[in-house]
């Protein structure tokens, strides 16, 4: 009886300390740190994530391989719009777009962003009306999430490509994209994470994104919802972006490193879409999706017409063709099944050089491919 007694001790007192682990803001990036992380969009085998509760270990030794990345952090006021985000103290930058942040003694909160716009081919300065919590701390086991984010793109249609305006009946003054996602969550495991050969303590949270994109177009003055004007009238270029869309998002977190360990995303039936990892800066392969390494366009270069495949995962994808100016030239939303492709008329289109950007509308993965036209 004593030893049992002992062991239930010694096994409390192991808990009490497995749900110690916080997270707290020593994580929150600051001017000058650059956040490395690797993109996967297929796992061999998937991720077993286990269930509630800990201590877990979750084992992810096969990642290693990804498309990796990088978010470099400035103080805001080195961002040309800074004079737009006062409050802003801190600068996201990701490509060629730059995120404001308020950063405080417990939170991170996201004001705007401002850069180039690949759609609407123009740079756009676009402010929160429901800001989101990009960080908050102290995180431990087990406290509930959650933030809701909203904002608004107002677009002139001088800036928009007549493709996407030729079928509406009445050509609006301006058009309007609202832009809505609320994530709720829970953190509901503890334990132990290996990657790469190190350990790291982890809370994990579970959450579920619900993000929903609205239109709206200006005629006369006033903003009206073209669904119900236009009935089937709205382009498919548009209409296949609109909608809620759900996603179930698991994060693991670390007080040791500023990066999230590990992100992995799936839709509502358990579909994986994809994952990102802490970059520890082990070799990793360079090919991280030999389905997506097979999307390509063929002939090319090309004359009159030029197919698009996706390769063996397929999807629903906004293409983008643009010339080298930066000026679109086609725009539409087509479904890609695996192994099959879509075909692109192509004879208005002057010769030279043109970058083709598929979006996958359920995966967020965006893939730029380089179209050579000659006659």
């Amino acid at each position: 009886m004593r030893h049992i007694l002992i062991t239930c001790i010694f096994f409390l007192a192991c808990l009490q300390v497995y749900c110690q682990i916080t997270v707290t803001n020593v994580t929150f990036p600051k001017a000058g740190d650059t956040l490395r992380t690797v993109f996967a969009l297929n796992v061999p085998g998937g991720l077993e994530l286990g269930s509630q509760g800990g201590p877990k270990v979750w084992e992810f030794s096969q990642l290693n391989f990804g498309n990796r990345q990088q978010e470099i952090y400035l103080n805001a006021s080195s961002g040309a719009d800074f004079n737009m985000f006062p409050e802003a103290n801190l600068i996201r930058r990701t490509g060629g777009q730059g995120l404001y942040i308020k950063t405080s003694a417990n939170k991170m909160e996201g004001l705007g962003s401002s850069g180039a716009n690949a759609f609407f081919n123009t740079p756009l300065v676009v402010k929160y009306s429901k800001r989101p919590a990009l960080r908050t701390t102290p995180i431990m086991f087990i406290t509930t999430t959650g933030t809701v984010s909203e904002f608004k793109i107002d677009v002139g249609t001088n800036n928009i490509p007549d493709t996407l305006l030729s079928v509406l009946p009445i050509k609006p003054d301006s058009i309007r994209i609202q832009f809505t996602n609320s994530l709720a969550g829970i953190v509901d495991a503890y334990g132990t994470l290996k990657l790469s050969g190190k350990s790291f303590e982890i809370l994990r949270e579970k959450a579920q994104s619900i993000s929903e994109t609205k239109l709206f177009v200006k005629i006369l003055g006033l903003w009206l919802d073209p669904v119900a004007i236009f009935a089937g009238s709205i382009p498919p270029q548009l209409s296949g972006l609109l909608g809620k869309d759900t996603t179930i998002i698991y994060n693991f977190y670390s007080n040791a490193r500023k990066e999230v360990i590990l992100s992995a995303e799936y839709n509502p039936s358990g579909s994986f879409l994809g994952v990102t990892y802490v970059d520890l800066g082990e070799p990793i392969s360079a090919v991280f999706n030999p389905a997506q390494e097979e999307m390509r366009v063929f002939p090319n270069p090309t004359s009159d017409y030029v197919n698009i495949t996706s390769g063996e995962t397929g999807g629903r994808y906004l293409v983008i063709a643009g010339d080298m100016m930066g000026r679109a030239v086609f725009t539409d939303v087509m479904q890609l099944p695996p192994h099959e492709s879509k075909q692109i008329n192509t004879n208005q289109w002057l010769n030279g050089n043109y970058f083709i950007t598929l979006i996958n509308i359920e995966s967020r993965v965006t893939t730029t491919l380089n179209l050579l036209i000659k006659r």
